[in-house]
């Protein structure tokens, strides 16, 4: 549980892609820095 950010990561009901939904409540850099660890650890699952 974090308590400055969170994100939800679900696959698409019409189209072949995994949806990324984040958000910081810090600022839009924090939320980009988060963005780019969430995905990296995605595609490092393939």
């Amino acid at each position: 549980d974090y308590e400055d950010w969170h994100f939800n990561v679900r696959a698409s009901n019409t189209e072949p892609l995994l949806r990324l939904t984040l958000e910081s409540l810090l600022s839009e850099e924090h939320m980009e820095q988060k963005r780019d660890e969430v995905l990296e650890l995605i595609r490092a699952g393939d």
